[in-house]
């Protein structure tokens, strides 16, 4: 439970160093493949063989309300029309490639290739 605001503040953290929207939403996508990759999310995975599904449920929600906040920010700063929808797409190339990292794939592959079809997208103002 302890790791849950440490995820959020890192992503955070990585977010607001970055310079623009589009640039925002890759740092969240590359934040979040980091601590895949470190290791932090085997304890989340891992957290329902050792106590109750329930117990982690409303933790787990929360936390990922709070990753998603700032990356909605930053898509509707970006331009993006369906910034809800926008998000959920970003979410989804970012569960994939952590799967990926899951199975063997480097970080700094599974990060290039979340940034292939993002950053057409990013690269160019939507608003």
């Amino acid at each position: 439970m302890d790791l849950l605001p440490h995820w959020s503040t890192y992503v955070t953290q990585r977010m607001r160093r970055a310079s623009t929207p589009g640039d925002r939403v890759l740092a969240y996508v590359a934040a979040n493949l980091h601590l895949v990759a470190t290791g932090e999310h085997a304890v989340f995975r891992g957290l329902p063989a050792i106590a109750s599904p329930e117990a982690f449920a409303e933790p787990g929600r929360h936390l990922h309300e709070q990753l998603r906040a700032p990356l909605v920010e930053a898509l509707a700063e970006h331009g993006a029309p369906d910034r809800a929808g926008t998000a959920e797409l970003v979410q989804a190339i970012v569960y994939t490639a952590s799967h990926m990292i899951e199975d063997g794939v480097g970080e700094a592959r599974a990060r290039s290739l979340a940034r292939g079809p993002l950053e057409p997208y990013l690269r160019q103002p939507t608003g």
